[in-house]
């Protein structure tokens, strides 16, 4: 059995988680639509909407069991995004956002969905804040924020194979139900 992450690891995961998002999602992808002359608000609701189908199929699909497998594949639709957001014209641009979208949707529901289970008993907030932080400090490094849209791409899609990298072999563990509450059956703690 695969030994449970370093809590470092499970942040690094997701600073690259919130670096993809920042870099790509929010900077580059707009910029490279308006370079190649396409209009942004329909390439967004394009990623918007395959962030929501990513998102909906993770959390109808989640088990611990698969969960390092989907994180994987959720970092690696990200990086082939952003790789292909590289060397298309503006109707390829809706395709890149489209897995960029997919992937950050899936990823984003799988990872919240098993930070109990990777992390155990440890201080959750603790962990997402240092992963978080690390993010958006690395985002405003100049050597990125002032880079050009090609370059963060670049960066965005290293950051995604990296989280792939990082989780395709984690054990994540089932959370056991607190005892000390009782579930009325329909989700909700009574």
């Amino acid at each position: 059995m695969t030994p449970r992450p370093h809590p470092w690891v499970v942040a690094a995961a997701i600073a690259a988680t919130y670096a993809f998002f920042l870099i790509f999602a929010e900077f580059a992808l707009l910029e490279l639509v308006g370079a190649a002359g396409g209009a942004v608000r329909p390439v967004m609701a394009v990623l918007a909407a395959g962030g929501l189908a990513g998102s909906f199929a993770a959390a109808a699909g989640f088990a611990p069991g698969r969960a390092g497998r989907a994180l994987t594949a959720g970092f690696v639709l990200c990086a082939s995004g952003a790789g292909l957001a590289l060397i298309v014209s503006h109707p390829g641009l809706f395709v890149a956002a489209a897995l960029a979208g997919l992937g950050l949707g899936g990823l984003t529901v799988t990872l919240a969905s098993s930070l109990r289970g990777l992390l155990g008993p440890m201080r959750l907030g603790l962990w997402i804040g240092i992963g978080t932080g690390a993010a958006y400090a690395f985002c405003n490094l100049p050597w990125i924020f002032a880079a050009s849209a090609r370059r963060q791409t670049l960066v965005a899609a290293a950051v995604a194979l990296a989280g792939a990298a990082l989780s395709g072999r984690w054990r994540i563990d089932p959370v056991p139900p607190d005892p000390g509450s009782e579930h009325n059956g329909r989700g909700r703690v009574t």
